[in-house]
């Protein structure tokens, strides 16, 4: 027990295990992360790291010489730190620790200035370098990553801070070490070389002749130019985008060519490598919020697209499917042209952008819905392969409109084959009989034991039997668009009740209702939420650890939680009792299992068990039974047949 280890170790006293007493831990390596899972049961833990990312530091020179070993190696801290412990994760460098006055300072990463901490202990766990010979203890051994140490390095071109940076460096000393860098994977690579079988070359062509068919090609790290031969050449190097300047040096394109580097605006990285690209974007993102902060005026020169000629144009914009309508207007392709959508039906949607596209979906399901409701009568004009899924799709998905569906032409899908038009579409009517040898059961169960057919969210609602007799038989779950469909009218729903702070109940504290419950706090923090358990905790079967860390989740995030408590929706005590004496806007059932074998005879059924019964019966085998313990089916040899 953790907590039990901290109480009892001789550093540390009782007087330190109150909840707000705060823990400042200096270094995220092996110590600090202990410290960090072990403590973050009782204090407020904040880890500081000068760099993004852990490793493990005795298998890391195997990455020195087999670089693909360096992701078996490391991971990124802020996800273990904050979301898996619980604890705070500042990426920064502890530049001052001041004892009597419990204060560090911490200068965090992006940021100019450092900024003070306080706290009631601090543990120091960050660690010493490798190589007394040099300054600052520099080696391969561990990551250059404090920022007074870095220009005085042997690699002060790279950032060891990101782990992209500690990447590059592992990958730049295997080049020095093997002569050919065939075996390194970076992202063209694998493309180019395994999946389209061709070679390729890191570098740059820096001389191209013609009448001999040769070009100079300088690969990375190699300080000289090789000469290539090729019968046939095509030059697809594109071009930049900034003709005020000498390299067209531009934010669109990264700088590539070793003679435009040291004449760029950031010829400190090095953007041939991906990481290196990466750090220039969040150089570039950090200068930005810095502009934003100071409230700063911005000059963009061009307000075209981005100027490029060309040679030659191909034009693939398609075109339109309503000859009615001045702009084509139609639900078959968004309206995107600037001209065109003051015209159109939906000027107040943006479709250029996805999401404005898939609010018009929304809105115009919407209003289908409404005209299945009041069972509208629908003219669909034209009977091609467009109008003809519409219809369709129309009288699948809402049964109670009236279609019709005219053409032009003597038959539908007018330039396809006469079969197709013939075609009929058919859903068989009758079951048909199916011989077997051996048979195996693995259509599971449901999971709400208060529902006849033990409907919930949980599991799509299938049967032909069950559908009818559901909360949402307009749909049908067996196709992935009714699942999908299902999927957003609820998720509609939920939104509504998000907007209105509605209080929600979910009624089973086991995986199925925490994972619930969580998923509605995260998302809709507006919902007031209560999960309610008939055990005295959540998680009920399994470790005491899990069912602890979850309820302190839980009361972290505002989850009432209720155990203990039968569900008795009828009984005004009930919700007194947890504290809802109006009761709820939703609830949720995710209590128990319900079984789902109808298709079996009642002799091999349980008729007690979880859920009223139903249960299939069966030996240590998984042999089916009957009620009278014996194998129901057998083969010529005794054994049985359906498992």
């Amino acid at each position: 027990d953790q907590s039990r280890r901290l109480r009892t170790s001789p550093c540390i006293s009782d007087s330190l295990m109150s909840k707000q007493r705060r823990v400042l831990i200096v270094g995220g390596g092996f110590a600090g992360l202990c410290c960090a899972r072990d403590f973050s049961d009782d204090f407020l833990v904040t880890v500081v790291d000068a760099k993004e990312f852990f490793e493990y530091t005795p298998g890391i020179l195997r990455a020195f010489v087999h670089p693909e070993h360096f992701d078996a190696l490391s991971f990124t801290l802020q996800p273990v730190i904050e979301r898996r412990m619980g604890c705070k994760y500042i990426w920064g460098e502890v530049t001052e620790l001041n004892g009597p006055e419990r204060t560090a300072k911490v200068k965090a990463m992006f940021s100019q200035e450092a900024e003070t901490i306080d706290f009631d202990y601090c543990i120091i766990s960050s660690g010493c370098n490798f190589n007394p010979l040099h300054k600052w203890g520099e080696s391969l051994w561990f990551p250059t990553v404090h920022e007074q140490a870095r220009p005085h390095g042997s690699w002060p071109h790279i950032d060891e801070r990101f782990i992209e940076g500690r990447r590059r460096h592992i990958l730049e000393e295997y080049a020095a070490i093997k002569e050919h860098f065939d075996a390194l994977s970076f992202t063209l690579q694998p493309v180019i070389e395994r999946r389209m079988g061709c070679k390729y070359i890191w570098g740059e062509v820096t001389e191209l002749n013609g009448p001999e068919r040769t070009a100079k090609v300088k690969p990375m790290f190699s300080q000289e130019a090789e000469t290539v031969d090729f019968d046939y050449c095509i030059i697809s190097s594109g071009c930049n985008f900034n003709p005020l300047h000498k390299w067209g040096e531009s934010l669109w394109f990264p700088t590539v060519h070793e003679q435009a580097r040291p004449h760029g605006s950031w010829p400190h990285i090095d953007e041939r490598f991906i990481e290196g690209r990466r750090r220039h974007i969040l150089e570039e993102y950090s200068a930005i919020k810095d502009l934003n902060a100071k409230h700063a005026t911005v000059l963009v020169v061009g307000a075209g697209f981005i100027g490029v000629d060309f040679d030659y144009c191909i034009i693939s914009s398609g075109c339109n499917f309503n000859p009615l309508h001045k702009w084509g207007e139609s639900l078959w392709f968004p309206t995107v042209h600037e001209q065109a959508r003051p015209h159109g039906s939906w000027p107040h949607i943006d479709e250029r952008f996805i999401e404005g596209r898939r609010r018009h979906i929304l809105e115009e399901y919407a209003a289908i819905k409404d005209l299945n409701a009041k069972h509208a009568t629908v003219l669909v004009v034209g009977a091609g392969f467009i109008g003809v899924e519409w219809v369709t799709e129309l009288r699948y998905y809402f049964p109670n409109l009236k279609n019709t569906i005219i053409d032009f032409l003597p038959n539908p899908l007018g330039p396809l084959p006469p079969g197709a038009a013939k075609y009929e579409g058919n859903v068989q009517q009758e079951a048909e009989t199916i011989d077997f040898d051996y048979c195996i059961i693995s259509s599971g169960c449901n999971f709400n034991p208060l529902h006849k057919w033990g409907e919930s969210l949980w599991f799509p609602t299938v049967h032909e039997q069950a559908r009818p007799h559901g909360s949402w038989p307009h749909i049908d779950e067996r196709f992935i668009e009714g699942r999908r469909r299902h999927i957003l009218e609820e998720y509609a729903a939920i939104k509504d009740l998000n907007s209105k702070n509605a209080t929600i109940l979910v009624v089973g504290a086991g995986f199925i209702g925490v994972e619930w419950v969580t998923e509605l706090r995260y998302y809709f923090p507006n919902l007031k939420n209560t999960i309610i358990d008939f055990l005295p905790n959540p998680l009920g079967p399994l470790p005491p650890g899990a069912a602890k860390y979850c309820k302190k989740y839980m009361e972290r995030h505002g989850i009432n939680q209720f155990y203990s408590k039968k569900y008795a929706p009828d009984d005004a005590e009930f919700w007194n009792s947890i504290k809802l004496p109006n009761k709820v806007d939703k609830e949720y059932v995710c209590i128990g299992v319900k079984a789902s074998n109808y298709f079996m005879p009642k002799e091999t059924l349980s008729e007690k068990g979880p859920g009223g019964g139903g249960w299939i019966l069966m030996d240590m085998t998984l042999a089916v039974m009957d009620r009278d313990d014996n194998i129901w089916s057998t083969d010529e040899k005794g054994h049985a047949r359906i498992y």
